[in-house]
Order: structure tokens, then C-alpha cells, then sequence
């Protein structure tokens, strides 16, 4: 299975497809987590990426595609994997494909005020970027379970920025989504569910 998960920040795509990944023993591939990988990364290239990201901007298609494509190469993709994160846009769409195919396109749905109250709360690990919300709690309080780095709240996630975020996010999207459509690989997911009955639900869906 070569999958895409789509949805709004907030709206549970990432714990799917870690669920997913568990299931069908393929990797779980976010770009979020590569791009800080690479980011920290003592060589040119993290440098280059490192550079583009503390400037508050959004890394190029090109450099996106390299770093998908080199991903994807690895032999753990042979089965398959699920793109977390990419394509974000119709350009990066048509990149992908010169690169691969995509048998499904899992887009999770939630409205924007349910959004908005899952992010207000949200923290994200100063080390290593792992969120915690609604879904996911620490075990200690403000505190990473992952690498023990302190949790803190983004400015960015305060109503007024999630909305705008929320804007892009369909103005980009939905281009992305009618595309896929139109090869009839778009399965539509209700993510004001519990993460289990979510979880269900697509296992039907991709009968498995």
C-alpha cells in the first residue's frame, strides 16, 4: 500500500497513520519529523534546510522532492509507506508522481471550531517536535516523553493564527483533493471520532 494522509493540523491524521503503519508494517513518513532531522544534521544540506526553516519560511518544491525521494528509496519502502505532510500542493502532486504511484489518499475531516479547541491546548517538545493534545497526553507534565525535552505551547496556536493556518491549508488542499478525486483514490474520513472507531473505519475502507 503506497498511502497519502491529508487533514488539518490538529485533526488526528498523525496518530492514524502511526496505526496504519503498525498494521500493515510499512513506515509512517512525515515530513514534519524529516525536515527537523535533516535540520539538525551536521552537513551541507542540513545546514541549507536548517537555514530555511529558522527563517520562518517554507521549504521549495525541489528541495521537498529530494528529500521525499531519497526517503523513499530505502529499502523499508518496498512494501509501501504512508506520506504524512506531502504532497501539500498540485505542483508537488506531479512531482511525486515522476517519483511514485499512490493507491489511496486518506483525507481526515474535522470542522474549525473543533480544530481550533484541539490545538489551543497543544504542546510540542522543544528537542525533538513531538505534539501532545487531545489524543496524546505526557506522562510528566510539560515534559517529553520521548527524549525528556520541555513541552511548550507555539505561538502560533492561538485562534487568530489557527484560522489563517486553516485558510491555507484549504486554499492548497483543495486542489490537491479534486485531483485525487478524479482518479477516484480520495476516501474521506470523519476525525470528530474516537481514534479507535477512526482507525476501524479506514481498516474497512482499504479492506484489510
Amino acid at each position: 500500500m503506497k498511502i497519502v494522509m491529508m487533514g488539518p493540523q490538529g485533526s488526528g491524521k498523525g496518530t492514524q497513520a502511526k496505526m496504519l503503519s503498525q498494521r500493515l508494517h510499512i513506515p509512517h513518513i512525515s515530513t514534519g519529523d524529516l525536515l527537523r532531522d535533516i535540520a539538525r544534521g551536521e552537513n551541507d544540506f542540513g545546514s541549507r534546510v536548517r537555514k530555511i526553516i529558522d527563517a520562518g519560511m517554507l521549504v521549495d518544491d525541489g528541495t521537498m522532492l529530494e528529500i521525499v525521494r531519497n526517503r523513499l528509496a530505502r529499502d523499508d519502502c518496498k512494501q509501501g509507506f504512508i506520506l504524512d505532510g506531502y504532497p501539500r500542493t498540485l505542483k508537488q502532486v506531479h512531482d511525486l508522481e515522476k517519483t511514485t504511484t499512490v493507491n489511496a489518499v486518506l483525507v481526515v475531516t474535522i470542522s474549525e471550531n473543533e480544530t481550533i479547541r484541539r490545538l489551543r491546548g497543544r504542546q510540542t517538545c522543544k528537542l525533538c517536535g513531538a505534539v501532545y493534545g487531545h489524543d496524546m497526553k505526557e506522562k510528566r507534565t510539560g515534559i517529553c516523553d520521548a527524549c525528556g525535552g520541555t513541552l511548550y505551547v507555539r505561538d502560533d496556536e492561538h485562534d487568530e493564527a489557527i484560522r489563517k493556518r486553516l485558510h491555507l491549508y484549504e486554499q492548497n488542499t483543495k486542489p490537491v483533493v479534486a485531483y485525487y478525486k478524479q482518479k477516484h483514490l480520495v476516501e474521506e474520513i470523519d476525525g470528530e471520532r474516537q481514534p479507535d472507531v477512526i482507525f476501524h473505519d479506514i481498516c474497512r475502507r482499504l479492506d484489510f
